[in-house]
């Protein structure tokens, strides 16, 4: 998803990719996986260690995320991983066919047991070739920004025996974090997994990978959510100069809803679904995803409460900068203790990050209401939310609702029981993406489809 921005700092977040140290891999060459126990979660964690000359190159994955460098040291029998931007380190020994070792990040440590191979996981939903429709790769600009975007367009099954200009299309823009074309994230490919449904019921697609990611290039210093809604325009526009389709939808998910709702309101697709976007002011996204998250790990009410002021109190500063806050741990703990907020070290030290962070994104995305755009939106919406969902809350939807213009073609609905990313779950596990083997839920996909066809 380019997903809504935890501020809540968790012992272990991110993973990783390629990098080295010198040395040999021996007999640690190839690929290892091993369970880290967190806080009652199960965080899944994957190296690979090959040559590369002289040099060993270290992988790492976990969390969904990729790209973090990992030097990595071999000595016999004894492996050392040191992931530097996450203070994070590895030391084991070979024992068998495993590797017996200990993780430590930030004063915490505990026993981790590596085992040879990939982390196998099952994703039933992912399509597989060979397809019952046609898929095109194409290419298209942003000119006005300079980005070059490549996206995937699918032809439902039967297109050359329909009329093209009855044949609805979707573009579907992701979520927040650079995303390719996929919406890809633990091996889930949610925008695959719709395309293909969509094209099974005679309805086309074109989905892209972000400016940044995948095949796409364009500028990423400073881009906020209103230079990916530009990047939507051009697709939008794009397809429509293609003359083979009718009605031009967009479908976005989390940060993709919020653009999908920008672009209704300036008049440019013919209809949007906004999956999970926002349709609040950013800032109040922000800080319910964070005192929820902070409520589900068990943290009390009082503290809870408090870091959500602390989170208010940062953010409207920061706005009233325009960026970060100078002389940012003397601002929070005067702010904290000005207003009586009793919190604990760590969570002093997430919101001093907070408070010195460098985004143009975040600014953006908290100071942002899209309540002006969705009071002139003239076009069919359809908004879901799952009530799990721990980043954008299903209450979203009761804004959203006061907000639209009225229209007998609208279809707001909160489904029961599913989470940001729309797959079945129970409260325990709507943020364990990765262990739920559904990438979206079937009721969702019918819905999708139904509602497109009837308009």
């Amino acid at each position: 998803m380019r997903r809504v921005v935890l501020t809540v700092a968790l012992l272990f977040v991110a993973a990783g990719c390629m990098f080295a140290q010198s040395g040999a891999a021996g007999k640690f060459a190839g690929y290892w996986n091993g369970v880290l126990s967190v806080g009652g979660q199960q965080i899944k964690m994957e190296f690979g260690i090959m040559e590369s000359g002289e040099s060993i190159v270290g992988t790492m994955a976990a969390q969904g995320q990729k790209g973090i460098p990992v030097d990595v040291t071999v000595k016999g029998d004894s492996l050392s991983l040191q992931v530097k931007p996450l203070n994070m380190t590895y030391a084991g020994v070979k024992f068998g066919a495993n590797v017996m070792g200990t993780f430590s990040q930030n004063g915490f440590t505990t026993a981790m047991m590596l085992f040879p191979g990939k982390i196998q996981r099952n994703r039933p939903q992912a399509p597989k070739a060979p397809y019952p429709y046609v898929t095109e790769e194409v290419t298209f600009t942003n000119g006005a920004e300079g980005s070059q975007l490549s996206g995937t367009v699918t032809y439902p099954v039967g297109y050359e025996k329909m009329k093209p200009r009855k044949v609805p299309v979707v573009v579907m823009v992701t979520g927040s974090g650079l995303q390719n074309r996929d919406e890809e994230v633990f091996d889930h490919k949610p925008f695959a997994v719709i395309a293909d449904w969509l094209a099974r019921n005679g309805i086309a697609s074109l989905r892209y990978d972000d400016r940044g990611a995948g095949k796409s290039a364009g500028p990423l210093e400073n881009a906020t959510s209103k230079n990916y809604a530009a990047d939507a325009k051009a697709a939008v526009e794009y397809v429509r100069g293609l003359k083979k389709f009718g009605k031009v939808g967009v479908l976005g998910h989390s940060e993709g809803g919020t653009i999908a709702l920008m672009l209704a309101g300036e008049g440019i697709p013919d209809y949007i679904i906004s999956m999970a976007g926002v349709a609040t002011q950013g800032v109040e996204c922000i800080v319910w995803q964070n005192v929820a998250l902070l409520e589900q790990q068990g943290v009390p009410e009082q503290m809870r409460s408090d870091y959500g002021k602390a989170l208010r109190g940062i953010y409207a500063q920061r706005g009233k900068n325009g960026g970060p806050v100078a002389e940012a741990e003397k601002f929070v703990q005067q702010m904290c203790s000005s207003e009586g907020l009793k919190l604990p070290p760590q969570f002093v030290a997430n919101l001093v990050a907070v408070a010195s962070l460098e985004s143009p994104w975040i600014d953006f995305f908290v100071a942002y209401d899209p309540a002006e755009a969705v009071g002139k939106i003239k076009c069919p919406v359809m908004a879901v939310n799952g009530t799990l969902d721990m980043q954008v809350p299903a209450e979203n939807l009761q804004v959203l609702g006061k907000l639209l213009p009225p229209n007998a073609k609208n279809m707001i609905k909160e489904y029961p029981g599913k989470n940001h990313l729309f797959q079945n779950c129970t409260k325990g596990n709507s943020l364990q993406y990765e262990e739920i083997e559904e990438t979206v839920s079937q009721d969702v996909l019918q819905d999708i489809s139904n509602w497109i066809k009837e308009l």
